[in-house]
């Protein structure tokens, strides 16, 4: 399969003004697995997948067990603890 890669970006609906700073969809196949290493950010990222479940294979804390979900949210601290 041909790598793709699509994106899009929405508005923040009006009663969330404030709460969330934007929308961000994007799909992305044809590609082999890979780690996501999160950047520093004051930002929260929540992850809905419409498709296949998200496989989380490690975390920061060991103690969590790898698992595949549909939701996921996560903070990338600022700086090391």
């Amino acid at each position: 399969m041909e790598p793709v890669v699509d994106y899009s970006t929405r508005a923040v609906a009006e009663p969330l003004r404030g709460l969330v700073d934007g929308y961000l969809g994007y799909r992305m196949a044809g590609f082999p697995a890979g780690i996501h290493r999160g950047l520093p950010s004051r930002h929260m990222t929540f992850i809905v997948s419409i498709g296949a479940p998200i496989v989380v294979c490690a975390q920061t804390f060991r103690r969590n067990i790898p698992t595949a979900i549909g939701v996921y949210s996560a903070v990338c601290r600022r700086r090391p603890r």
